[in-house]
């Protein structure tokens, strides 16, 4: 999935959105909401590690499953 976040002004109740060049799809989803104040932008981190760690490339079931192996007493 391709996402993109940015911060816009609104001007007389318009955006503007540019997108990149290479943005080469012929449908979007477009949400818009009011910007929240509260700049969570130092969790981009974390979330990455989160995304790009092996848990992330497995289903529910598996890491459930793994984890009863693991500590279900008989």
């Amino acid at each position: 999935m391709v996402a993109l976040r940015e911060y816009m002004q609104v001007i007389d109740n318009q955006l503007i959105i540019n997108l990149p060049k290479d943005f080469n799809y012929k449908e979007v989803e477009v949400v818009i909401m009011p910007k929240d104040n509260q700049d969570l932008s130092h969790f981009n981190d974390e979330i990455q590690k989160g995304l790009d760690s092996p848990i992330s490339q497995n289903s529910h079931d598996e890491i459930f499953d793994r984890l009863k192996t693991k500590y279900a007493q008989n």
